[in-house]
């Protein structure tokens, strides 16, 4: 919704800019370019060769056959990262079935949910398509689907949830080993009952419910009807407040589980249509930063990522950019990475551009321009062919709207017709139809995909630390601000938060028992201080959060979105909106952590922040009456 006010946001960038970078890459001054000088200036230095191409996932199949396309001329690399990613599920996959995918879960099949800490309903993965399933299955009845959450946070699945278990961050994956044991070990069921290698691997997990502080009673009910349920049952772990050292394992306790069930090739679906969104790597990004630091890269390219807003200093993301010859940087503003790169070339607005996605496997959509450019911009892909032709390779295309049409003529136009219209034929229906399912899934996906083979070797690959009684700060994500890429629309900004309904600033979420047992009050001032990080932030006091941990939303703190994002009057003393939590994020053995760190917290005396907040909660419980629980009101 939001998106659509984007296209009128009056700090978006109107022209293409050379910035004049100080020795740190810590901002710039900018002077106007003509697109000539620009591509001129451009493709001297490609023609240098070592050209490295960053950017988000794009669901672009034909901007991806254009990137590949454009580095075979100039024997460039496409580096994809996203800052709000599916790494540790990735990885998970990878290890447990050897292939890398991102699975689709079909709620609308199951009968039991279980949740790990994964906000399926409100910011992981696909929580639209995933909302729409799971009301499918919430139908009054008998036979109405039940949803089990265990998470540290209180998250808008959580609060939807039939049976919600408050553990600490650290004890996710022992309350999942701890399912899987009652399943296996206690109830003998499976036929990996009888298996001595996975009964070394849960007998450490015997007695978890007593050390998670969870009733054992829920354990023995939740296996019952999960066996029950076999494949019907989905049991899904995953999202940045789950980014912890534990991630990898939680994932692969969670794969076997879904093995163990049957739900594999039935609830969740990997191979017809599995999820396409999340093609970026954090490694790719690393190995990226070490190829800057060794003078492997003369020219970087960067389309619509913002690498030095999300990244924690500690990566060395911005120092590297200082070994590299030219930036260039592509986006609908000259934001924070856009000020520390060389030259700034405005893109299209999507919705003055056209484009096509593949959202999910072989399902196509396409997008059309709906108005003219209203500025001195020019689309990314556009770019790509005009540096093409000025290298010296022969045209594909006079522009990108033909070669679009060229890529769905050569790739999907045959597939769909089997020759039955004329291509002009198929591109007005494509045109008015707006999504082609390419290889007739309709029909299969009402039918099961085969179950693929669960790996036993990757149980070695998940194990973990002991839990600690050290305070863990959470990152999570909120519905509206997502990753703050649109922070400067106001209409995000004012958009309450469905879990607290606070507007505008992020906050320090802290349970009622710490903020009693510390003195905090809610928009008590506090440093927060973790991985060599300290900021402040109001705190509010979030009921149903775990007291072993506090949570801080990412996408605030931007520092050149635009005036909504950018200038506010915090009496925090910053003029941006909130902080920028990724950077309480840290680097370790390779691996991106970004919660379950240590944090501290030290309240700022005398001072206080007031927070927007229009609907505060309330209790159904009377403490002077000492009434504990209420009947539900019907």
């Amino acid at each position: 919704h939001a998106h659509v006010l984007s296209v009128y946001d009056p700090d978006r960038a109107r022209e293409p800019q050379k910035n004049i970078v100080n020795e740190k890459r810590t901002n710039s001054d900018s002077v106007s370019i003509t697109w000539e000088g620009a591509d001129k200036e451009v493709v001297e230095q490609l023609k240098k060769g070592k050209i490295r191409i960053l950017s988000s996932t794009l669901a672009s199949p034909s901007a991806e056959a254009l990137i590949s396309d454009f580095s075979r001329v100039f024997g460039a690399k496409h580096v994809v990262w996203d800052n709000l990613g599916a790494d540790e599920l990735k990885e998970g996959q990878a290890i447990c079935y050897g292939q890398e995918v991102v699975p689709r879960y079909r709620f609308d099949k199951a009968r039991t949910v279980v949740s790990f800490g994964a906000d399926f309903l409100g910011t992981y993965l696909s929580p639209v398509e995933f909302t729409k399933l799971f009301a499918k299955s919430r139908h009054a009845g008998p036979l109405m689907s039940q949803l089990v959450v265990f998470e540290s946070l209180y998250s808008l699945t959580g609060a939807n949830a039939d049976t919600r278990v408050s553990v600490a961050s650290d004890q996710l994956f022992a309350s999942l080993m701890g399912l899987i044991h009652e399943i296996v070990v206690v109830n003998k069921k499976s036929s990996y009952s009888g298996n001595a290698e996975v009964q070394k691997w849960l007998e450490p997990y015997a007695n978890v419910a007593v050390n998670a502080g969870i009733s054992s009673q829920i354990f023995a009910r939740l296996a019952k009807e999960l066996w029950e349920n076999k494949g019907e049952s989905i049991i899904i772990s995953g999202g940045l407040n789950v980014s912890t050292k534990q991630a990898v394992p939680l994932q692969i306790a969670t794969n076997f589980l879904n093995s163990l069930l049957e739900n594999d090739g039935k609830t969740i679906d990997a191979s017809i249509s599995p999820n396409k969104t999340y093609k970026g790597s954090n490694k790719g990004l690393a190995l990226l930063i070490d190829e800057m630091n060794n003078g492997q890269v003369s020219t970087l390219i960067i389309h619509r990522s913002n690498p030095i807003y999300a990244l924690p200093e500690s990566s060395g993301f911005r120092e590297a950019l200082n070994k590299v010859g030219l930036v260039i940087y592509t986006g609908d503003r000259n934001d924070e990475t856009g000020r520390v790169s060389n030259l700034f070339l405005p893109d299209h607005h999507p919705l003055e551009n056209w484009g096509d996605g593949e959202f999910q496997k072989a399902v196509y959509s396409i997008q059309q321009p709906t108005i003219r450019q209203m500025f001195n911009t020019r689309a990314f892909q556009e770019s790509l062919l005009i540096w093409m032709s000025l290298g010296g390779a022969k045209p594909t295309a006079k522009d990108w709207h033909e070669y679009l049409m060229s890529y769905w003529k050569a790739n999907i136009y045959g597939q769909w017709t089997r020759g039955a219209k004329s291509f002009d034929e198929f591109w007005v229906d494509v045109l008015q139809r707006g999504v082609m399912d390419v290889s007739n899934l309709s029909a299969k996906r009402s039918a099961t995909s085969a179950a693929r083979a669960f790996s036993l070797g990757a149980l070695r690959n998940a194990k973990v630390d002991a839990a600690t009684p050290d305070l863990k700060l959470l990152l999570y994500s909120k519905v509206g601000m997502g990753d703050g890429s649109m922070a400067n629309i106001s209409w995000i900004q004012e958009f309450p938060d469905p879990v607290t309904k606070i507007t505008w600033d992020n906050y320090l979420t802290v349970s009622e028992v710490y903020a009693n047992n510390n003195s905090l009050k809610e928009g008590s001032l506090v440093e927060v201080s973790s991985s060599g990080f300290t900021e402040a932030l109001p705190v509010h006091i979030q009921p149903g959060q775990n007291s072993n941990v506090v949570g801080v939303a990412v996408g605030y703190g931007r520092r050149n979105a635009g005036k909504i994002a950018s200038e506010s009057s915090s009496t925090i003393g910053d003029k941006s909106v909130g902080q920028n939590a990724f950077q309480f994020a840290k680097i370790e053995n390779d691996q991106w952590i970004r919660s379950g760190m240590n944090v501290t917290i030290k309240v700022i005396e005398g001072k206080t922040h007031a927070l927007a907040c229009p609907q505060g909660h309330h209790m159904l419980r009377d403490k002077k009456l000492e009434v504990k629980d209420r009947d539900i009101i019907n």
